[in-house]
């Protein structure tokens, strides 16, 4: 398990988390956390999958694989679809889905189990399915709001860690500690270990870039498909879309990503933008319907190592007229563009998963911006 997401499981502190319910009564379970981790799913499946004749292939829900051209690609491959992933002999999997809806963050107190024990000694009854909770553990967490029904004062008052020290271990604790903890239950400590512990389970998009390919987007189709979306009619908008959906991504990408930036609101407000032939190309860009600009354009092509010359070359032209309709100067005239980044070859990271956090008054997170990319495309301004 040599990659990021697995220090989440093997840096984890199995705890008993205190909680309270919807009618304000303490609730229990044994969960996992960990800090100092990171959500990052890059290079989980490193292995790229190959179709061989006979091979049973199993997709787990929301895989973002278009159905409609599966069967096709089964019958070319003589390969079959089963819906027991035990018949199978490659699973796929998206794993990002399963971090983000398996996976919370939060502000969670953490306090050694002899010193909660202690508390319950002084209170018995509050909460007795505690005492046999953390028979299993060595730590107990509880959030803000069962905090304050506590009436020790100790509970209540954390320390500050030190966050410079990336070797922190809930291990090492001594006193009450404030922290932004990852948390999951059990059910997913043993599903994720199985995941990254198997040799049979493969990146969906493997199967998305065989099934991707189609009609390639040239400059005259890129405009027809603008014109659809500059209609008025909302079904021209549908057509566009499942144009670009049918599209070869790779091929096509200069002119799909642009369409994205050009028409993100339509494609938002569209019907289809989750249908599973267009979240499909979503997924394969990885865009979340976030404002894209010509620098975050050019991220997504390295992530994908489609920064080509050819490519930058056609996206040069789209980024130079945004420029003369954005800057919307009177007095000055865009006569150049240079293109500063790196053709084919420099890979960003693969940003952490975005898990989603619980509302916390203690603790407050930074902010995400909708934006995404940073500078690689420059311009020249002349009088």
């Amino acid at each position: 398990m040599k990659n990021l997401l697995s220090k989440l499981l093997i840096n984890s502190n199995k705890v008993v988390k205190i909680g309270t319910d919807n009618a304000g009564k303490f609730t229990v379970e044994v969960v996992y956390v960990s800090i100092n981790t990171t959500t990052n799913t890059s290079g989980i499946f490193p292995v790229k999958y190959s179709p061989v004749s006979g091979d049973k292939i199993y997709i787990y829900p929301e895989s973002g694989i278009p159905r409609f051209k599966l069967k096709e690609y089964c019958q070319k491959n003589n390969i079959s679809l089963v819906r027991d992933p035990n018949k199978s002999n490659a699973r796929f999997l998206n794993i990002k889905h399963e971090v983000s809806n398996r996976i919370r963050r939060c502000g969670l107190y953490c306090v050694k189990k002899s010193r909660m024990a202690k508390f319950l000694n002084d209170n018995p009854g509050l909460f007795t399915p505690v005492q046999e909770g953390l028979m299993r553990t060595e730590l107990c967490v509880y959030d803000y709001y069962t905090a304050s029904k506590f009436s020790d004062k100790y509970l209540k008052n954390p320390i500050s860690r030190d966050n410079s020290r990336e070797d922190f271990s809930l291990d090492q604790l001594s006193d009450v500690l404030y922290e932004y903890m990852y948390y999951f239950n059990e059910e997913t400590h043993i599903a994720f270990t199985d995941y990254l512990t198997r040799t049979d389970i493969f990146s969906p998009e493997d199967l998305i870039e065989d099934l991707s390919s189609g009609m390639v987007m040239d400059k005259k189709l890129y405009e027809d498909v603008s014109r659809l979306f500059d209609s008025t009619d909302t079904s021209n908008h549908v057509i566009a879309m499942e144009s670009m959906a049918n599209c070869d991504f790779q091929k096509s990408a200069v002119y799909l990503l642009a369409l994205m930036k050009n028409y993100r609101s339509d494609i938002y407000n569209s019907k289809v933008r989750n249908h599973v032939n267009f979240k499909a190309l979503r997924n394969y860009f990885n865009w979340e319907m976030t404002h894209l600009t010509g620098d975050s354009i050019v991220a997504k092509l390295q992530s994908r190592g489609l920064a080509t010359k050819e490519n930058i070359d056609k996206l040069l032209p789209i980024v130079m007229s945004d420029i003369k309709v954005e800057t919307r100067l009177t007095k000055f005239k865009v006569k150049d563009l240079e293109y500063t980044g790196q053709y084919d070859g420099e890979v960003f990271e693969d940003l952490p998963v975005e898990v989603k956090d619980e509302l916390d008054p203690v603790l407050s997170d930074p902010s995400n911006s909708q934006s995404e990319g940073d500078g690689e495309i420059t311009h020249a301004i002349t009088v």
